[in-house]
């Protein structure tokens, strides 16, 4: 951990090389209206820059507003794809956003007090500001690479590896009490990787513990740190084609109560299920668009078990799809087989895990692959998602690879379809990205609406398949293991820029809420930016100048750092997830992997650090 107090000018900071052993601690008053403590990177010395000295005015404390600087020596622009050189992030402590982002060469940072008034709750409010210190905090990253946490929008927090023990005996031999810890260890391991944003889609068989376990995983204090956690409670499936299944009883629906999800017949039903699950505080809906419903063929004809059937009637998939979007919440569907996806994105399906079947390779036809690219927007061509965000493709990897390295043939063949699908899905169209905003001149990186990765161009035979986002079905593979997806992207021929940015920006464009799509989401963002962020365009005044801009700072409790904030990009109003990685990242597919996974040093969730020089920080509760 690292030791923020405001020294007096004959004290030091503790060496860096001490991490584990660093306490926080309440810094004592002082008059000055900012006072600075440096933290360096390890491996090199930490000093403490102009101290204050003590105030002997016997006047009540002021309060006291807690300020980051980072001094990033690269950063990674999620929307622009650009790794930018020299930059400055300003955090709030407390409201755990980002103020500002800047040049390291300019002047705008040093001016904390200007950044603030500049900051929505600061703007009209001089005689309050007065009454308040700062605290400023620099941190030294000049060797590191900063990026947006990372987001894996396909978890299972409540299942381990199945080399370990297989899916059915977790189910029906592990306690809820033993998953439900499980599931809190993964948590913590998963922040550790870097990865500040998780989507789980379905507790198999844990009934509804996602729910507590969000509450536990939520706020500036958590109960265990662990990342921020979007949830669906009970997958949904059909009747019969589910686990775990009885030797005994064949026709009966789970084991002792255990069932993997919830099963569901008629469109009646349907409706039904989608409503308790969203009542019970489901982020996401997760259905079961089709499966290998024919299990226990396996004995007379493993291709026919094997084979992945619908679930649904067309009317079930609507009868779901359109009652979770009434509701405001989003719809993840599992499925492989071409005619299930063309199903779900007529009927504007908001995302599609796997999809290993969607290139034909018998006859090379990429005619599924285009209307997925064309899906990205609701005038798409593809259906597109019911909030008017699109599509997202979740390929899940890491899972199909992991299971073939001991799943025998069929889990080899169903990799290979897996990979092909991918390796043609990336060549539809790279678009390299612009440079524009990269200069380490540029004072303020560009606006969300900039660079690539907003589109997915339309369904004709150019469209760029760019609507991914990273979710390796983690669970099926170690927890903490998370970046293997972006491993297999990047052995795959997928561009380092293009991974990253589908496991930051477009993590967020997946997982968010529907009042977050569409050309109303893209107003609601500005929105935030003005008010919890520094404007670019804002003129930043000496101190004690007068500021002519109307207050428009919002209600207390307005900044709701869980769900009202935007995350996955460095941006000013943004969500302060932050992950420092030593290594090159913009090199070769080994440099990646060995960047993501051994080189993870610095990891910050909604403002509070967790992770400093790769040692764990242990502040209970946040710093």
């Amino acid at each position: 951990m690292v030791d923020t107090r405001l020294y007096h000018s004959s004290e030091s900071p503790p060496s860096t090389s001490t991490a584990q052993s660093w306490q926080w601690s309440q810094a004592p008053t002082f008059s000055a209206a900012t006072s600075n403590t440096t933290i360096n990177n390890p491996g090199s010395s930490s000093t403490t820059s102009s101290t204050p000295t003590p105030s002997t005015n016997t006047a009540p404390p002021k309060k006291k507003r807690k300020i980051y600087q980072i001094l990033a020596g690269q950063l990674f622009d999620s929307i622009s794809r650009t790794l930018v050189p020299d930059q400055v992030i300003t955090v709030d402590q407390d409201a755990g956003v980002i103020l500002d982002v800047c040049a390291r060469g300019g002047v705008r940072w040093r001016n904390v007090r200007g950044l603030l008034r500049g900051f929505g709750r600061g703007r009209g409010h001089d005689e309050e500001q007065d009454q308040v210190d700062v605290e400023v905090t620099q941190v030294e990253m000049g060797s590191l690479v900063l990026l947006p946490g990372f987001v894996d929008v396909h978890v299972h927090l409540f299942l381990h590896p199945y080399t370990e023990a297989s899916w059915e005996d977790q189910l029906t031999k592990e306690s809820l009490a033993e998953r439900t810890v499980r599931a809190t260890v993964h948590a913590r391991r998963t922040l550790m990787a870097g990865f500040t944003t998780v989507r789980d889609l379905g507790t198999e068989g844990a009934f509804d513990a996602d729910i507590s376990l969000r509450k536990c995983l939520a706020g500036k204090n958590p109960l265990i740190p662990g990342p921020r956690y979007y949830c669906s409670t009970r997958a949904i499936i059909s009747s019969g084609s589910y686990g775990p299944r009885s030797s005994l009883y064949p026709a009966q629906e789970g084991i002792d109560g255990i069932k993997g999800a919830e099963p569901v017949d008629g469109v009646d039903a349907c409706v039904k299920e989608v409503r308790k699950q969203i009542g019970a505080g489901a982020d996401w809906i997760k259905i079961y668009a089709d499966y290998p419903i024919r299990t226990r063929l396996s004995p007379v004809s493993p291709s026919q078990s094997s084979r992945s059937l619908p679930t649904f009637s067309k009317p079930e998939l609507a009868a779901l799809i359109s009652t979770a979007h009434a509701r405001g919440v989003k719809v993840a569907a599992h499925a492989n087989t071409p005619g299930t996806i063309h199903a779900l994105l007529d009927l504007g399906v908001d995302s599609v895990e796997h999809g290993g079947e969607m290139y034909d390779k018998r006859n090379g036809d990429r005619g599924l692959l285009r209307r997925m690219a064309g899906a990205a927007n609701s005038e798409g061509g593809g259906g597109g998602g019911g909030g008017g965000g699109g599509t997202t493709w979740v390929p899940t990897l890491a899972a199909y690879y992991t299971s073939s390295l001991s799943g025998g043939e069929f889990a080899e063949r169903r990799w290979e379809r897996c990979r092909r699908t991918f390796e043609e899905a990336i060549k539809l169209r790279v678009h390299a990205p612009s440079d524009s905003g990269s200069g380490s001149s540029a004072d303020q990186a560009p606006t969300p609406t900039e660079g690539v990765g907003e589109g997915g161009g339309g369904a004709g035979g150019g469209a760029e398949m760019d609507n991914l986002a990273v979710g390796g079905d983690t669970g099926v593979f170690a927890h903490g293991e998370n970046a293997l997806e972006m491993v297999l992207m990047r052995r795959l021929g997928a561009e380092w820029r293009r991974v990253l940015g589908w496991a930051t920006y477009g993590g967020w464009k997946c997982v968010r809420g529907m009042e977050w799509d569409g050309e109303g989401g893209e107003g609601v963002v500005r929105g935030v930016e003005r008010r919890f962020g520094v404007r670019p365009e804002a003129k930043l005044k000496e101190e004690g100048a007068e500021e002519e801009e109307e207050d428009t700072s919002p209600a207390e409790g307005e900044l709701e750092l869980e769900r009202g904030t935007p995350f996955g990009a460095i941006r000013a109003g943004w969500a302060a997830d932050l992950v420092g990685i030593e290594g090159t990242l913009d090199g070769t597919p080994e440099e990646f992997e060995d960047a993501l996974v051994r080189g993870v040093r610095f990891v910050m969730r909604g403002g509070v650090v967790f992770k400093f020089g790769g040692v764990e920080v242990s502040n209970s509760g946040g710093m």
